[in-house]
Formats: structure tokens, C-alpha cells, sequence
């Protein structure tokens, strides 16, 4: 019968979030706090150039401070959002960007002389921003710099005494930003160990959800497919089949001498041994085939868009592939095992019933000619 295959027409657009700042979602949750950070940036730039052009002080250099920022911003923003830094050890350079952000507002504060203590609140502002995925070590080291180097600044600026500053306001405001930061970075710690507890959580709980589906679908011993899960498969496949006229094939295979396994040497052993089964054939089989756990000691694999002489083949090679790698030693001797498989294909007639019916009769068939069982040395 002539087959072909039928592509979806289902295509899946990214959305504007995605193509705007990726597809990753934790890159995608820190872009937005930069872009956030960013605004709040320019937000304070742009109401301190407001009040010096109000009062008439000139902005000297302000250009420069324009293009420095838009530079730095522009360059971590192509980084993070393309995928450039993901082999660094901060993807999204976060330490980086938030010296770069300060170095931005001490030399805003320096260059303007109106709304200074903005700049401060906007520091805090960053700073705690950054406190969420910062070391405590990080986290005192810009504190201290930016600090630092702010307060430097006021004491230049009273030294020389022409900038327009009202030291008691703004000193005032540095200690009362100073005395705040230590309480918000806790705050901002606290934050952070909560939110990693949850996503731990979260982390745990949904690998038992795919533990519990696995289980609802697969079988606990060997990790396949089991009976109820491929007897769905089978009436989707039907129906798929019957509905675009194609075939595909089932092959049933059954262990021999299973038992005389299990008595001689052990459930345990019997166990390994069909766990081997599932393994070998998983791993010579097409990716396309689903094997699944039929019964005890029977396996059933579904070929999908395979015609009978296709099917014939598929197994003649897996038969031949288990033939040197299926068994077990004992006592430095090989047993190997063997397996009867029957063998059908769909017919535009079936349905699974039916299916199932003549694969159980093919099989039967296959086993009436397997020779006398060996005898299973005992240990």
C-alpha cells in the first residue's frame, strides 16, 4: 500500500514578549528588570534636565553623560537579549550593569547642580534591584563604593563651595540613605531565599507530578509503555490510519523459558531480563516505534507508517541484534534467551479489536514452532 506523511499545519508564532526579549524565561524576568531600571534612569535624567533648564543653569557635558548611558545600556541589553554572555558566569552581567548605572548617576550628580538627592533615591533604588541576585560580599562592596564615592563628592563640593549645594539637606538625605540600605538589603536577602525555597518547591513538586504521569502511563519495571497507555495509542492509530489510508504495523513478541528462569535462578533474574528486553529493543528500534510492556512476559511494538514486509524486516534485524546481547552468565557460561513474535498490519477493515485479535493469533501461531524448551542449567 502507498503511504505518505501528513504535516501539521499547526504553526506556533513567538509572542511579542518573546521576539521583544528571547524566549528564556528567567532571561526574559531580568531583561524586564533592567529595561525597568533603565527607565527609572533616564526618568530622573530627564526631571533634573527639567529643573536646570527651568532655573537656567547650563548643562556643560551633559551630552557626554547622554551617550555614556546610552552606550552601556544599549551594549548589556544585546548581550543579555541575544545570548552572547549565556557562557559567562552572570549571563545577564547584572553586577556590571549596576556599577555602570552608578557611575552614570555620580557623574549626573556631579554635572547637575538641581534635584541631587534624586539621584540618591535612585541609587537605593538600583541597589535593591540588584540585592536580589547579589552576594551578601557584593552586595557591601557596591554599597560601600557607591557610598563612598558619593559622600566624597559632597565633601569636594564644600570644600570649593560653588556648586550650589545645600550640604544639610543633602548630607542629611545621604545618612538617612545610608542608614536605610542595610533594612532594605535584608529585606530584598530575605526576599530572594524565600522566592528560591518556592521555586525549590515548586522544582520538587512538579518532577512527583512527572513521576505520578509517568507511572499513569508507564510500566514501574521496565520504564515502558504500559498495557492501558498503548491500548489508547492503538485506537488513536486506527483511527488516524483509517482516516488518511495508511497502514502500520504491530509485532507481539513473548519471552520463552521465562519461567524456567525465574525457577532456576530467581524472580530476580527474570526481572533483569525483561528489563534487557525493553533496554535492547529500545535502543534498536526507530525513535518513530513505541514499545510497551503487554503482558508478564510479552512486549508489544507499534510501527507506525510500516507496511508488512517492512515490519518483517524490523524484526528480523532486532532479533538478530538480540541474539549475542540477550542473557545472562552463570557460572562463566552464556544462556541466552530467546523471544516468538507474531506479526500483522492495519487493515482499512480493523479496528483495534480486531487488530489485537489476529497479533494474539500470529503470535500463538509463532510459538507452536518454537522447538522443545531447553533445559536451564540451575545454579
Amino acid at each position: 500500500m502507498h503511504t505518505h506523511h501528513v504535516m501539521s499545519s499547526i504553526v506556533l508564532y513567538p509572542t511579542t514578549s518573546q521576539r521583544l526579549l528571547g524566549k528564556d524565561k528567567h532571561v526574559r524576568f531580568v531583561i524586564k528588570r533592567m529595561l525597568l531600571c533603565y527607565a527609572l534612569l533616564w526618568l530622573v535624567h530627564a526631571i533634573r534636565i527639567g529643573m536646570a533648564m527651568h532655573t537656567g543653569i547650563p548643562l556643560n557635558h551633559f551630552g557626554w553623560l547622554i551617550g555614556f548611558d546610552l552606550l552601556w545600556m544599549s551594549t548589556c541589553f544585546v548581550l543579555a537579549r541575544w545570548g552572547i554572555s549565556k557562557t559567562w558566569r552572570n549571563p545577564v552581567i547584572l553586577n556590571l550593569q549596576i556599577c555602570l548605572a552608578l557611575t552614570s548617576l555620580l557623574v549626573s550628580f556631579v554635572l547637575i547642580d538641581v534635584g541631587r538627592s534624586a539621584d540618591l533615591l535612585l541609587m537605593v533604588a538600583i541597589l535593591i534591584l540588584g540585592f536580589y541576585q547579589s552576594s551578601k560580599q557584593h552586595i557591601m562592596l557596591m554599597g560601600i563604593t557607591a557610598w563612598g564615592l558619593m559622600a566624597a563628592c559632597h565633601w569636594v563640593f564644600n570644600l570649593t563651595d560653588n556648586h550650589g549645594l545645600d550640604s544639610k539637606r543633602e548630607a542629611l538625605t545621604l545618612i538617612l540613605a545610608v542608614l536605610s540600605l542595610p533594612w532594605l538589603g535584608m529585606i530584598a536577602q530575605r526576599i530572594k531565599a524565600s522566592d528560591d525555597t518556592y521555586q525549590e518547591h515548586k522544582r520538587v513538586l512538579n518532577g512527583t507530578l512527572t513521576r505520578l504521569s509517568e507511572l499513569n502511563t508507564h510500566d514501574a519495571l521496565t520504564g515502558l509503555t504500559h498495557h492501558k497507555h498503548m491500548h489508547a495509542l492503538l485506537d488513536a492509530e486506527c483511527k488516524r490510519h483509517t482516516r488518511n489510508d495508511l497502514t502500520f504495523s504491530v509485532a507481539l513478541f513473548s519471552i520463552e523459558r521465562l519461567q524456567e528462569v525465574n525457577s532456576c535462578h530467581g524472580i530476580a533474574q527474570g526481572d533483569a531480563m525483561i528489563r534487557q528486553w525493553g533496554q535492547l529493543a529500545t535502543q534498536h528500534l526507530r525513535s518513530t516505534d513505541i514499545v510497551a510492556r503487554w503482558a508478564l512476559h510479552e512486549f508489544l511494538v507499534l510501527m507506525p507508517e510500516t507496511n508488512l514486509q517492512g515490519a518483517h524486516r524490523s524484526v528480523q534485524r532486532l532479533n538478530e541484534f538480540l541474539s549475542t546481547r540477550w542473557g545472562f552468565y552463570h557460572q562463566g557460561r552464556w544462556v541466552s534467551m530467546d523471544c516468538s513474535v507474531g506479526i500483522t498490519h492495519f487493515r482499512v477493515t480493523d479496528n483495534t479489536s480486531s487488530l489485537i485479535q489476529r497479533l494474539e493469533q500470529a503470535l500463538l501461531d509463532a510459538r507452536r514452532k518454537v522447538p522443545a524448551p531447553m533445559n536451564i542449567p540451575a545454579p
